[in-house]
């Protein structure tokens, strides 16, 4: 999809289809002889970008789908590899993008002032960020290059004996790398060394993860919790307030709150005031699942055998939504479609969750189309709803 959720781009052998989301047509763009394995539309949805299995990689300019006049001309020398193309990034700016096949790695200016690219060997993933690329050369290894240098090349090499995650901070200046017994936490700005490492033989390292304020980091080990204050360093702060020998399943970063999720219990930390008392949001059972959904992951469901509940994070003191159904599912980051077993359901705008938009929905089948709702009445009469003005009109 691209970003606008105007354009839908599908590949697969010998071939590219892109579907107008606005009116409904299809196109399938030319030139292709070989399976094309990777495609990706930049963060402003200007271009699409394709890579396929004979080592050639496109640019599309979405406005007309005509292929950019740089890339025509010059294919071969800047955008021809000698290996299969497995996967496309553009870095979050959209200033560049970078591709990767097999032992190499490829990374461009912008589509619009196209240079020679920078290579760089790789066997593994690779991640592209504003100023960095991270290359996970196996599942043990992980390398940092700066491509903002006269002469790109590794700032960071960092390997562990066991298989490892990383994770960086939203503003991309701090680097987390965690193995099963070991925790590094590094400052891209200053690479030299670990701006915190620690290791842990009674436990593995779980959910580390930044705060939204960009001022804390936070992992934990087993049933503790640890807060590490990134403006000073030196040693992290333990976190009270957890059941003891209940292990910590997951931590989440959501606005000035701290969620964390153990197997018994949901409990809210306030950042702002460095993890007084946390507020208890729900009691948990083996059968509890928990998601971060809606506009900006701003709402967290928890979901219990035949119901579940909506809390708004922004107001934690607020009673939550409680929804009944077996399951649901959320579209665009918005509507939510719950279902019951008795095959009645409702839908709900995340944005304004006060009270459902329709109830009474039965063995509906839900198809989210721009701002469309197709869904089946009690009768299993078909509607369409509008979701802009919330008006539907039978089909």
């Amino acid at each position: 999809f691209s970003p606008d959720d105007r354009w839908i781009a599908a590949a697969g052998w010998k071939s590219v289809e892109v579907w107008n989301m606005r009116g409904f047509s299809r196109m399938k763009l030319p030139g292709y002889k070989d399976s094309v394995l990777a495609v990706r539309f930049s963060p402003d949805g200007r271009w699409l970008a394709t890579g396929d299995y004979d080592g050639q990689i496109r640019l599309w300019n979405t406005d007309d789908f005509s292929q950019s006049p740089v890339l025509e001309s010059q294919a071969e020398i800047y955008h021809s590899f000698d290996v299969i193309v497995r996967s496309i990034g553009f870095d979050s700016s959209g200033r560049r993008f970078a591709a990767a096949g097999d032992q190499q790695v490829r990374v461009w200016d912008s589509p619009v002032s196209l240079s020679e690219p920078d290579k760089m060997p790789t066997n593994g993933a690779v991640s592209i960020l504003k100023d960095f690329i991270l290359i996970q050369n196996d599942a043990q290894s992980l390398y940092v290059m700066d491509i903002n240098k006269d002469e790109p090349g590794v700032i960071l090499e960092t390997t562990h004996k066991n298989p490892i995650l990383y994770s960086t901070s939203t503003d991309e200046r701090y680097l987390a790398v965690t193995s099963d017994k070991q925790l590094q936490l590094w400052d891209l700005q200053n690479p030299g060394k670990p701006l915190f490492e620690t290791e842990r033989s009674d436990g593995r390292f779980n959910s580390p993860v930044f705060t939204a304020d960009g001022r804390w980091f936070v992992y934990a080990v087993y049933h503790e919790i640890f807060a590490l204050d990134l403006r000073k360093p030196d040693a992290p702060i333990v976190l009270s307030g957890n059941r003891i020998g209940i292990p910590i399943l997951s931590v989440y970063s959501l606005k000035n709150w701290l969620i964390t999720q153990s197997s018994l219990e949901l409990l809210a930390w306030d950042t702002t005031s460095e993890f007084e008392k946390p507020v208890k949001i729900a009691e948990l059972t083996a059968a509890t699942a928990v998601q971060l959904i809606g506009p900006d992951s701003s709402l967290l469901v928890i979901q219990q055998p035949e119901t579940f509940s909506v809390w708004d994070i922004s107001d934690i003191s607020r009673e939550p939504i409680v929804i009944g159904g077996l399951f649901y599912e959320v579209h665009h980051d918005r509507w939510l479609v719950s279902s019951a077993a008795e095959g009645e359901g409702s839908f709900w705008d995340l944005t304004r969750p006060e009270k459902p938009i329709l109830t009474e929905l039965r063995a509906f089948g839900f198809s989210s189309i721009q701002n469309w709702l197709f869904y089946y009445d009690e009768e299993f009469n078909l509607w369409l709803l509008d979701l802009q003005s919330n008006s539907s009109k039978p089909m």
